[in-house]
């Protein structure tokens, strides 16, 4: 498999948000339609990989997992 991590050095994501940043629909800014990380999410599992986080205060980080082409 191939591990992508993409990493921000904002202020993490709150605990009582991540839940649900994965839903479609979930947005905490005023503008756009929170669809974003649902979409990259499926399309991600469609390939059958994952996409996880880990957050801190420090920042936030994505991992991405995706199978290798035989």
């Amino acid at each position: 498999e191939c591990t992508i991590k993409v990493r921000d050095r904002g202020t993490g994501i709150p605990p009582e948000i991540q839940p649900y940043i994965f839903l479609p629909g979930f947005s905490t800014k005023e503008e756009g339609t929170g669809q974003g990380l649902f979409i990259i999410k499926k399309i991600i599992e469609n390939i059958n990989g994952s996409i996880t986080f880990e957050t801190s205060e420090q920042g936030t980080t994505f991992i991405i997992k995706i199978p290798l082409a035989p």
